[in-house]
C-alpha cells in the first residue's frame, strides 16, 4: 500500500514540474507580469485561432533585443531597461473582448523555467544593420541577419527611412557580462561625421519608423564580427 501511495505521489509530483522550455509565440497581451500569447504554427501564416495561454513571468525576467548566433548556437541579446513596461508591450492590448477579434498581436520568442515561468522575452522590433547613406533625416539601411548581436556578413537589400524628430541615437557597444549596451549619445545625430561613412549599429523600430539607433563602437566589435569595410577603421586591425 505504501509503495502504490508512494507511486502515485511520485506521479503527481512529476505532472506538476514542467520542463523549461523555448518557442516562438505570438504575443497580444502583457498585463503586469502575466503574458498572453498563442504558440506560433509553422504551417499557418499568422496567429493561429486556438484559445490563449497565460503564463506569469519570473521575478527576473529579462526583456532582451537581439539575435541567436548560429556559431555559438547562443542567443545574444541587449537587456531592455523598461523589461515588462516596454512601450511595445503598451499597444498590443485587447481592442475587443472577443479573443479572435480586436487584438494586436507581436511575434517574439519566450523561454521558460521548469516552474513554467517565463524568464526571457526576446523581442523582434530590432535588427542588426548597416548604415551605408544618410541624408538630411533619410538613412538608407542594409540588414545584416544571421550573426547574433552584431549581425551576420552578409548583405540584404538596402532599405530607406526616415528618422522622426525624437529618435535617439547612441554609440557603444554591448557588455557579455551585464547583457547590457553601454553607449553615450552621438553629439549632432545624423550630422555627426561617423555618418560619413557605412557603420554597423542595432536599429529599433515602432511601426515601421526607426526610435533607436545602437552604433557600433568599431574598437570594440569582436573580431569575428568584422565586416568588410570596417578594419580599416579600427586601430590596431589594420
Amino acid at each position: 500500500m505504501r509503495v502504490a501511495t508512494f507511486a502515485l505521489a511520485f506521479i503527481t509530483l512529476a505532472q506538476g514540474v514542467a520542463a523549461a522550455d523555448e518557442f516562438e509565440a505570438w504575443v497580444f497581451l502583457v498585463e503586469g507580469n502575466t503574458i498572453s500569447f498563442v504558440k506560433r504554427d509553422y504551417k499557418k501564416k499568422g496567429p493561429p485561432e486556438v484559445p490563449p495561454t497565460t503564463l506569469t513571468a519570473a521575478d527576473n525576467v529579462q526583456v532582451l533585443q537581439g539575435s541567436p548566433n548560429p556559431e555559438t548556437k547562443k542567443y545574444e541579446g541587449a537587456i531592455v531597461e523598461s523589461g515588462l513596461d516596454y512601450p511595445l508591450f503598451k499597444k498590443i492590448t485587447a481592442h475587443s473582448k472577443d479573443p479572435k477579434k480586436g487584438r494586436r498581436y507581436h511575434l517574439t520568442t519566450l523561454v521558460t523555467n521548469s516552474q513554467n515561468r517565463i524568464t526571457e522575452i526576446r523581442l523582434n522590433n530590432d535588427l542588426a544593420a548597416k548604415i551605408v547613406k544618410v541624408k538630411d533625416d533619410v538613412i538608407k539601411v542594409i540588414q545584416l541577419p544571421g550573426g547574433g548581436f552584431y549581425g551576420g556578413k552578409v548583405d540584404s537589400l538596402a532599405l530607406e527611412y526616415r528618422l522622426p524628430d525624437n529618435a535617439k541615437i547612441v554609440k557603444g557597444w554591448l557588455n557579455p557580462e551585464t547583457k547590457k549596451f553601454e553607449g553615450t549619445p552621438v553629439e549632432g545625430g545624423l550630422k555627426n561625421k561617423i555618418f560619413d561613412f557605412p557603420v554597423r549599429a542595432r536599429v529599433t523600430f515602432d511601426d515601421n519608423a526607426i526610435i533607436l539607433i545602437r552604433v557600433f563602437d568599431p574598437a570594440k566589435i569582436p573580431a569575428n564580427k568584422v565586416g568588410n569595410g570596417d578594419a580599416a577603421r579600427i586601430p590596431g586591425r589594420e
